[in-house]
């Protein structure tokens, strides 16, 4: 193990506390697969689970919600080395010309690891409204039945069980994004086709972290 001080990571979750609790655990795991085990092993680590206004439905305040996630990057500006927003959606709210170089682009990390072909993503129905991901990814994205996954995306948030097997079907022959955190969640623990963007960023960040 590195035995200098590790830099500090910031995570901000999202609609739901869950992914972002999800996210950290990741982490740890990561960590302790590669040695480490008592306190002073792992980096200083931040979890902000702020009460987001509802940005899942037709109806959400941009700017209210915009308000909210720049007060939390303001909590951890000071305190870490780098911040990573794990909700997807959440990103819509950060405006184009925003500028920050502690946050992690996750859409960065991902384009490295997607293939150069159209995506088909599984999203909230925020998300594909904005053909969020198509902008940010810079390629062709096909959304799944967003009234479908967003269905779905609020009945992980209530921790109900769901049913995504037909989304784990269309994974084996067409790119398949979990584009959203909370099926992330859901499909944690499970094997699957689909690309699921939490391994990809945990390892980026031990990457990040380590790095001196």
């Amino acid at each position: 193990m590195n035995t200098t001080r590790k830099k500090r990571l910031g995570i901000i979750s999202g609609a739901g506390p869950m992914a972002g609790a999800l996210f950290l655990k990741k982490i740890i795991k990561a960590y302790q697969a590669i040695g480490a085990w008592k306190d002073e092993d792992f980096p200083l680590m931040y979890l902000i689970n702020y009460p987001f206004s509802d940005m899942l439905n037709n109806g959400y305040e941009y700017n209210l919600i915009q308000k909210e996630l720049l007060s939390c990057i303001d909590e951890l500006q000071f305190k870490c080395d780098y911040i990573v927003i794990t909700c997807q959606t959440l990103h819509l709210f950060l405006s184009e010309n925003y500028q920050n170089e502690k946050i992690i682009d996750i859409f960065a990390v991902l384009k490295e690891f997607l293939p150069n072909t159209e995506i088909y993503v599984a999203a909230s129905q925020t998300s594909a409204n904005n053909m969020f991901h198509e902008k940010k990814l810079n390629r062709k994205c096909q959304y799944l039945q967003p009234d479908k996954c967003q269905s779905l995306i609020d009945k992980i948030l209530k921790g109900q069980e769901v049913d995504i097997s037909w989304i784990e079907r269309i994974s084996k022959t067409k790119p398949v994004l979990l584009g959203c955190t909370e099926f992330s969640v859901a499909f944690d623990n499970l094997e699957s086709s689909c690309i699921d963007p939490y391994p990809i960023l945990v390892k980026k960040i031990i990457h990040l972290l380590d790095k001196s």
